[in-house]
């Protein structure tokens, strides 16, 4: 009986061995293993994986900032050429040419004194000529200025009736050389335009003050110096204002006198003044007019 049980007691002791070793055992190492794997290793994972987009978070905008960087470095380029660009555009020079033109003067004397050329002027004056000085390299006595060849050489005859050694002296006005830069091209369009008027009017005047005094309509001439006068104050208004370059400025200060001269001219002929004296001062604006293309 005693090693009956003694049997059954190590039998139980091996079912109870087997059920903690192959069973239990298993099972503790199996819940340790999950235990281990949720609370240990899994939130490690999760804070790697945040470290790591983080870091490419960072990366991303460190490689961001970089391309922006690169973008206003290329902007900032790009702007700076095309502003050099413009002011290589804005300082480059360019020339361009007023049309000169040809005077054609009846010349009776020239002195080396003006008091010697003023006795001949006088003489003239007793012999209903209107003569004018003009200064070049001597002091030379005109009694008509044209702007056609032909007209002076038909007045010429006229002359020679009193003054056989009269001559026609022909004095070249030569193009006017304009420089500017970029700022300057649209004042000088219409400097250029406002040259053109001036040469037109004077050519016409001229015409039309000789034929005044050998006895033509007055009123013709007093209607077209109004009319022309008007013309080049209105063109000159749109361009003074304008102005930069120096060069222009001393120009249009010609201009502005000559207008003053063209004034008093008209006035002269509103109150009936000496046709002659009118005459004698228009050539002398004429006159004053040219040195714009030689200043």
């Amino acid at each position: 009986m005693r090693r009956s049980s003694k049997r059954r007691n190590r039998s139980k002791g091996k079912l109870r061995n087997f059920i903690i070793f192959i069973i239990i055992l298993p099972l503790i190492s199996i819940l340790i293993g999950v235990g281990i794997v949720k609370f240990i290793i899994l939130p490690r994972t999760s804070i790697n994986k945040d470290t790591k987009s983080e870091n490419e978070e960072v990366i991303d905008d460190v490689n961001k900032d970089d391309v922006q960087s690169e973008k206003k470095e290329q902007d900032s380029k790009t702007e700076e050429t095309d502003k050099e660009d413009n002011n290589r555009e804005q300082e480059k020079i360019t020339k361009v040419q007023a049309e000169g033109f040809d005077l054609y003067n009846i010349q009776i004397g020239s002195f080396n004194s003006k008091e010697n050329a003023q006795v001949l002027l006088n003489q003239l004056n007793d012999k209903g000529l209107y003569g004018y000085l003009i200064k070049d390299k001597a002091y030379k006595v005109y009694v008509a200025t044209f702007f056609n060849e032909e007209e002076a050489e038909e007045y010429k005859k006229e002359v020679k009736k009193t003054y056989k050694d009269s001559f026609t002296d022909r004095i070249t006005v030569e193009d006017l050389i304009l420089e500017y830069n970029k700022e300057n091209e649209v004042v000088i369009k219409d400097f250029i335009n406002l040259i053109t008027i001036i040469n037109n009017s004077y050519g016409e005047e001229t015409s039309l003050w000789n034929s005044v005094i050998r006895g033509g309509d007055v009123s013709i001439v007093k209607e077209f110096m109004t009319n022309n006068t008007n013309n080049i104050r209105q063109e000159l208004t749109g361009i003074s204002d304008k102005v930069a370059n120096k060069n222009f400025g001393e120009k249009i200060n010609y201009i502005k006198e000559n207008i003053k001269i063209r004034e008093e001219i008209i006035s002269g002929l509103n109150k009936n003044e000496s046709v002659g004296q009118l005459y004698i001062k228009f050539n002398e604006g004429l006159f004053q007019y040219v040195n714009i293309f030689s200043k």
